[in-house]
């Protein structure tokens, strides 16, 4: 019976395969379900020798280690959700299981039926509901937010943030991209967080002050005056031979540099993801150009994203790859100096937090949740 079967795999029907579905769902519902609502609980997690203390129920289901196939399905439609939406996780989740611990009341009607009924209850509650819609206001926007961040930390402030969440929202073009809005943590107290009108790249480097700068955005190596002796051998007769290949490196690093800055019209600032060495520098230096090196990969790609720019690793051609903005000015955040980025081409918002949990809830949460209303 069991050998079109993988090894190791079993097949239920009927009631039995019923009861296993209600205990996996109810399983999921059991874990999560003291979590919900402003006085939920929070949970411990170890794995791995590393601790969290969450009660995020879309954290809690990505820690779940179960082999129930329904409870495996209610954790992938919350991990949906909260890729989709940003908040509702542990409701979704609570909300399916108890629809199937009432649906498995129903003995005498097929499953078919039962399904054709929570159906037409659905067309029926998204028929309610835009009978009931509205547009939203600025105070909707901030109250709604407050709702989503209730549950979190940042509870101690909710009007600060939730004002800070619908300010970065209505900063941003294209309010479904929420990469545009970063989240700097430095140290210090939640109640010094506030938003910052351009984009501000987490490097502690010296700039000047420029107006309406050209600027390109790579990820290429600029280290190659660093003989890597891992793997190679040069073997050479004299100090001149080993002279002629420290001209033959110093000729391709000029070479390199004279493509980057001979872009149309030239450039005032090149932002690289990888380490740009001395010589490099030098050269840039030479050529006026603002060199800053080892930017964070994340911060390079929303940089290139907010300046218009292209990440570039050749330069042969760069048409329409130089982003720009009004304004690159060293600022301070906390006891940080960072570079700022104003008067972006593509969005506005940054928001900038002491505390390293607002992170993932700024983002994760009233965030995701205002792109959809505003």
């Amino acid at each position: 019976m069991q050998n079109h079967l993988d090894a190791g795999a079993t097949e239920q029907r009927s009631s039995e395969a019923r009861k296993t579905i209600v205990i996996g769902t109810s399983m999921i519902n059991t874990l999560i379900k003291s979590t919900l609502g402003p006085f939920g609980l929070t949970k411990l997690l170890t794995c791995d020798d590393k601790i969290k203390v969450t009660n995020d129920g879309a954290t809690l289901l990505k820690n779940l280690v179960i082999d129930s196939a329904s409870a495996r399905i209610l954790i992938n439609a919350s991990v949906s959700q909260d890729w989709e939406e940003g908040d509702g996780t542990t409701t979704i989740a609570i909300l399916a299981s108890l629809l199937v611990e009432e649906a498995s009341k129903l003995e005498e009607i097929h499953p078919i039926q039962i399904i054709k009924g929570y159906e037409m209850a659905l067309a029926r509650a998204l028929e309610v509901l835009d009978g009931v819609c509205f547009v939203m206001k600025d105070d909707d926007m901030v109250t709604l937010a407050k709702t989503t961040l209730n549950s979190k930390i940042l509870r101690c402030d909710l009007q600060r943030f939730a004002e800070i969440c619908v300010n970065a929202i209505n900063l941003i073009e294209e309010r479904d991209d929420l990469s545009l809005i970063n989240v700097i943590k430095t140290e210090g107290e939640l109640q010094h967080s506030y938003l910052v009108d351009g984009f501000i790249l987490d490097k502690d480097v010296v700039v000047p002050t420029l107006k309406n700068p050209r600027i390109l955005v790579a990820n290429t190596s600029m280290d190659t005056d660093k003989i890597k002796i891992n793997g190679a051998q040069v073997n050479v007769r004299s100090v001149g031979e080993l002279s002629q290949i420290e001209d033959a490196e110093r000729q391709r690093m000029q070479e390199k540099v004279e493509k980057i800055v001979g872009a149309e019209n030239g450039i005032d600032v090149f932002v690289n993801r990888q380490i740009i060495y001395d010589y490099f520098l030098q050269l840039f230096r030479e050529k006026n150009v603002v060199a800053v090196e080892h930017a964070d990969f994340e911060g390079v790609e929303r940089l290139a994203n907010v300046l218009g720019a292209k990440i570039m690793s050749t330069f042969d051609s760069l048409n329409d790859c130089i982003g720009g903005c009004e304004r690159m000015e060293n600022v301070h955040v906390g006891e940080k100096v960072m570079v700022k980025f104003s008067g972006l081409r593509k969005a506005r918002a940054r928001s900038f937090s002491k505390d390293p949990p607002l992170r993932s809830l700024m983002r994760q949460n009233a965030a995701c949740t205002m792109r959809f209303v505003c």
